[in-house]
């Protein structure tokens, strides 16, 4: 089972990485306006001024623009390094996706135990994909000591929180007794 959870967060990270780093809130702003219809360049100037304002959102969503190459050439060091000042700034999707690529040493040094310590700290802020991918470390004990109680506990904060993959993971956990108690029914709960 712990292998089909390890290969399960990497491909979580992949698409987590694309995903996650677009916050709420952003729409309040001209330059997630901008961000939403397309118009990446424009955003991406926008959100240079905002940041330069010392907003963090707008440094996450500088983040996401030179990650995924919108309307620039793709370059994951200047993502890393927006998504660390948004992520210095408290901002839990920044912290998300910046741990996703230090977890994979994607355009900085890897490290799972910084990746861990960004993961814990967008968890804590309630962000349910860094709850499921600090289970995934607590699981697997890289960046932190093994620890399947911690890993169930914030596998079912994630599931609570709506992570489809954590809903079945939890599932599995309850199946054989993986921090938890073996418990059947609610097993079958979490995994439908």
């Amino acid at each position: 089972m712990t292998s089909v959870i390890a290969r399960g967060m990497f491909f979580a990270a992949a698409c987590l990485l694309a995903l996650a780093a677009v916050p709420a809130r952003g729409a309040e702003s001209p330059s997630y306006t901008a961000f939403s219809q397309g118009r990446y360049l424009t955003a991406l100037k926008l959100a240079q001024e905002e940041a330069a304002q010392g907003s963090k959102e707008a440094f996450t969503l500088m983040g996401e623009i030179y990650s995924e190459g919108l309307g620039v050439a793709q370059d994951f060091t200047k993502a890393a390094d927006a998504y660390a000042k948004a992520a210095d700034l408290g901002d839990p999707n920044a912290q998300l996706s910046l741990g996703l690529m230090v977890a994979e040493g994607i355009g900085v040094r890897k490290d799972i135990r910084l990746a861990a310590d960004l993961f814990e700290r967008a968890a804590h802020a309630g962000n349910p994909a860094a709850q499921y991918n600090l289970a995934l470390i607590y699981l697997q004990g890289k960046g932190r000591p093994a620890d399947e109680a911690k890993a169930a506990e914030w596998m079912r904060k994630a599931a609570e929180a709506g992570n489809l993959q954590a809903q079945y993971d939890l599932g599995a956990f309850y199946q054989y007794g993986r921090g938890v108690p073996i418990d059947k029914t609610k097993a079958a709960e979490w995994t439908g």
